[in-house]
């Protein structure tokens, strides 16, 4: 079960009701699903369930699950961090992404990306993951974006990304 699954890692188990534990979706997930030791982020539909460790306030980790944002328009999304990283389950540049920033210690909101893909296509004219935004502003995917300076690796890099941070 979840439990077990959480319990082997040390980490807390949720509480999730019969239905949800029986999902094929969370059983799945729960056997496949990417850990950086820190916590499971299990998206179904709308819902995200979490298995956090327990980290303090401000850990770069903190937020490496799916973050709540169901209902909320892209732009207050953007702007509730002052990273956020909208990505996309077993994608391998959404991966690369969060594990850059992770290695280098920035804090970041990670949502899922299906839900705004309308909304990043107005907004950027790309739909694509990961999608990264710093202080409310579009800076691409992992590797490239609309810029020639765009995207998390390159900037992390070129030191760019820090500079932005620091507004």
């Amino acid at each position: 079960t979840i439990e077990s699954f959480a319990g082997k890692l040390g980490l807390p188990a949720a509480n999730l009701t019969t239905e949800q534990l029986e999902l094929p979706e969370v059983k799945k997930s729960a056997t496949m699903g990417r850990l950086f030791g820190v916590q499971l982020g299990v998206i179904l539909g709308s819902t995200t369930l979490l298995f956090q460790s327990p980290k303090g306030e401000g850990s770069p980790a903190k937020d490496n699950a799916f973050a709540s944002t169901q209902g909320k328009p892209l732009q207050e999304v953007v702007s509730s961090s002052d990273v956020v990283l909208f990505a996309k389950p077993g994608c391998e540049f959404s991966a690369k992404a969060e594990e850059a920033l992770l290695n280098e210690g920035i804090h970041f909101k990670k949502v899922p990306i299906a839900p705004y893909k309308a909304e990043l296509e107005k907004a950027t004219g790309v739909t694509s993951a990961p999608s990264v935004w710093i202080q409310g502003t579009y800076v691409g995917g992992c590797n490239d974006g609309k810029e020639s300076w765009h995207g998390v690796l390159p900037m992390l890099k070129s030191g760019k990304f820090r500079e932005m941070l620091k507004g």
